[in-house]
């Protein structure tokens, strides 16, 4: 099994995950899941994964460039800001 794949499994377990402080919708799991196929038809380093009070985050660094891909848990929004370490 693929970093990709255990990182789209526990996604799918937040779906109306009992916490509310943790459970996403259905949408904005899909939302992650295209960008998760995005990245991983890429290429790219497999990203790391938080989840937060307002959805979840994938962060991966890609020489001294970071890269945060902000997913929200309740709509199909999605928010990529990047900062240089």
């Amino acid at each position: 099994m693929s970093d990709y794949q255990i990182l789209r499994e526990t996604i799918t377990k937040l779906i109306d995950f009992p916490n509310t402080e943790w459970c996403i919708t259905q949408l904005s799991a899909d939302h992650c899941f295209e960008h998760l196929d995005k990245y991983e038809a890429e290429g790219r380093v497999t990203p790391k994964f938080f989840i937060e009070d307002r959805g979840v985050t994938l962060v991966w660094r890609e020489g001294n460039l970071k890269t945060y891909h902000h997913f929200y848990p309740d709509e199909k929004e999605d928010e990529i800001f990047r900062t240089r370490t």
